[in-house]
């Protein structure tokens, strides 16, 4: 299967079947190609986001454990406070 080379190749693809049958070829083959392209751009943003999510939930977790850390004791201290009196 050669290619064909034409500068208006709906012209000749109006005239020969086999041409037209090898033009559609080639673009279904450039489409697929474009396809994949971008399927594997959506697969790599997809890990991104998910590589960002965790990050995300590592810092709030991080920011709410410092922050027990830091008021535990003082809440521990008012609770014994209040029971005391």
């Amino acid at each position: 299967m050669g290619a064909i080379i034409v500068n208006d190749s709906r012209r000749i693809e109006y005239k020969d079947l086999e041409a037209h049958v090898n033009i559609s070829h080639e673009r279904y083959r450039l489409l697929e190609e474009r396809i994949q392209r971008v399927d594997g751009k959506l697969e790599k943003i997809q890990q991104e986001q998910q590589a960002s999510r965790k990050v995300v939930i590592g810092a709030m977790l991080s920011i709410v454990t410092s922050l027990v850390v830091l008021f535990l004791p003082r809440l521990m201290i008012l609770l014994a406070q209040g029971t005391s009196r």
